[in-house]
């Protein structure tokens, strides 16, 4: 996997962890707390993880 196609993949990544994350946040803080409101903290610090070791264990996989 060469630089660009690791790039796309991280952005795709990171958006579809992204916007799953702060939907999970929001139903959860709703649900809990009664508040609808969304830890965006939390939903970039998911994305950034997957958005790098999804690419990551792809590029390793396919390497074998």
């Amino acid at each position: 996997m060469n630089t660009k196609a690791f790039i796309i993949e991280f952005s795709v990544v990171f958006m579809i962890t992204f916007i799953i994350a702060s939907i999970v946040s929001l139903g959860w803080n709703y649900f809990s707390e009664g508040i609808a409101e969304c830890s965006w903290g939390t939903a970039f610090q998911f994305a950034l993880i997957f958005g790098i070791l999804c690419p990551m264990i792809y590029m390793m996989r396919s390497n074998r």
